[in-house]
């Protein structure tokens, strides 16, 4: 019996944690802003955010609304880009600005990325004529 626990304890060691643990999240969001409007007589709360997608590579800019007496409702529109999100578990993201406008607009729909392991850096602009990525091999 002690020589199965122990052929069993340092299998699992040897084979070590499950690849669950490394696995990277699917999504990642990175909240924009907060404002209050008016439109008419009815005031509301806004809030909005990109998210990004790892598993398909797309960027969403979403926006949370709550009218006075009213309903929460949500919009999540894709997009457009050309290029590539950093992936993987060392990667971490920030939104760049924190424009609180009523959605996503040339101000504020880019984001920093770090792979904190190799140490590549890059800013990702949603906006304007030619979105996409820059990088940066950090010394």
């Amino acid at each position: 019996m002690r020589t199965r626990f122990l052929a069993l304890t340092t299998s699992l060691c040897l084979l070590g944690p499950p690849a669950a643990a490394f696995a990277q999240v699917n999504y990642e969001l990175l909240p924009g802003g907060y404002s209050l409007g008016k439109n008419g007589l009815t005031t509301f709360q806004q809030w909005n955010a990109l998210v990004l997608s790892n598993k398909d590579g797309n960027a969403y800019a979403c926006l949370a609304r709550l009218p006075g007496g009213g309903t929460m409702s949500f919009t999540c529109n894709r997009l457009t880009f050309s290029g590539a999100f950093l992936r993987g578990p060392n990667v971490v993201s920030m939104h760049s600005a924190g424009n609180a406008t009523s959605k996503y607009s040339e101000s504020d729909s880019s984001f920093w990325q770090l792979d904190q392991q190799s140490g590549e850096l890059q800013i990702c602009h949603l906006d304007g004529g030619k979105p996409g990525c820059d990088k940066y091999q950090l010394p």
